[in-house]
């Protein structure tokens, strides 16, 4: 996500002025850490929970790459589908 990493190199440390105040980020920047943080651990054993039963019906490597590149495209396509049957 580049708002979380445009967002850390502007943080920087919390600021605290000599009134006592403290300006730190707080909010929906906090929870799009988190996601960011739960997403670069996630989808490497996600796909191999995917992989795994394709490769087992297809028993090729090449073939079971093909299919599940397949299905981001398939739902974008649905997606343009969609869009034009309800413009046109």
């Amino acid at each position: 996500m580049w708002v979380v990493l445009w967002m850390k190199r502007k943080q920087g440390s919390p600021h605290s002025d000599s009134r006592g105040y403290r300006l730190e980020w707080s909010g929906e920047y906090e929870y799009l850490v988190k996601t960011h943080q739960r997403f670069e651990t996630g989808h490497s054993p996600d796909l191999a929970h995917h992989f795994r039963p394709y490769l087992l019906q297809y028993e090729i490597r090449h073939q079971t790459i093909i299919v599940l590149l397949a299905v981001p495209f398939s739902l974008v396509g649905s997606f343009w589908l969609l869009y034009l049957l309800v413009t046109t």
